[in-house]
């Protein structure tokens, strides 16, 4: 007897569900009979209404492995959505290079459907599929928020320094999904991308200047706080100012110097932000007097 499966709404669920939980325990797989269907008609099988039909099917075809591959990238243009979709989720779990070419094109394509386009994303990041960078970052300006967001998702998996200039961009999107996703990005690309960073902070416009020196707040690596504290002796006021509070919202005090100085500036700006930095830096203080 097969055990029972919660009903889920859509074949799209599935991609979450295979992703985020096994697809069965060490008893579910003894109950597998021996696999003696065909490729094809578990292919078929795919695209059945029934949830626990198109389960196992994916199942099988997982355990098969490599040998299933060729015929499941022939099933990546299948008349039926759900084979189609089904198909590219089970090759993002058998992660065989030859699905690669084949899941740029579909990213690619404005006419397949967001959610194909979206898993395809997701799996090239996962597949570590470097040669996609360019797509993926190009579909960063697609109107759908979910291929954005699959985009970003797999440029950090694949730590794409390139993709950095977008990212901040993003950073700082009107839709939280995107922003969250967008730093969470940057975090994975992390210390690969200082020098990006680094040459941001001293050759770009003010507003990247500024997106870089809050995304290496978000980073928190040694190397990110070490640009920062750099960033402190700057002649910029605006850009060391804006280095001292970042430092003391991630609980480091070396922008005190800093911020007394600015403290009665004549920018407004530049004032509150000192007053904000010497506050945070004396809440820091206190805490560690607490803690002796």
């Amino acid at each position: 007897m097969k055990p029972k499966i919660r009903k889920i709404k859509n074949i799209f669920s599935l991609f979450f569900l295979f992703g985020l939980i096994p697809f069965l325990s060490l008893a579910q797989e003894k109950q597998i009979p021996e696999i003696k269907e065909n490729i094809p008609e578990l292919i078929e099988e795919l695209g059945d209404s029934d949830i626990i039909t198109n389960y196992y099917a994916a199942r099988k075809l997982i355990k098969i492995g490599k040998e299933a591959v060729p015929q499941l990238i022939k099933a990546l243009d299948n008349e039926n959505g759900r084979i189609r979709l089904s198909s590219i989720i089970i090759l993002d779990q058998i992660k065989d290079e030859r699905a690669i070419p084949d899941c740029i094109r579909i990213l690619k394509d404005e006419k397949r459907k967001d959610r194909e386009r979206s898993a395809c994303a997701l799996s090239l990041g996962k597949m570590k599929a470097k040669e996609a960078s360019d797509v993926l970052i190009q579909c960063l300006s697609d109107d759908s928020n979910n291929l954005k967001i699959a985009c970003i998702n797999a440029l950090g998996e694949l730590k794409e320094e390139k993709a950095i200039p977008h990212l901040l961009k993003l950073a700082k999107d009107n839709e939280e999904t995107i922003k969250k996703a967008s730093i969470g990005a940057l975090k994975s690309i992390g210390d690969n991308g200082i020098p990006y960073f680094e040459k941001t902070i001293e050759k770009g416009s003010f507003e990247e200047k500024i997106l870089a020196i809050e995304t290496l707040g978000e980073i928190k690596s040694e190397k990110s706080i070490e640009l920062l504290k750099k960033v402190l002796k700057s002649e910029n006021k605006y850009l060391s100012i804006s280095s001292a509070y970042i430092l003391s919202s991630i609980g480091n005090t070396e922008g005190e110097a800093v911020a007394n100085k600015l403290k009665k500036d004549t920018d407004p700006k530049v004032r509150t932000l000192a007053q904000q930095t010497l506050e945070n830096i004396n809440k820091i203080k206190e805490k560690q007097e607490v803690s002796k």
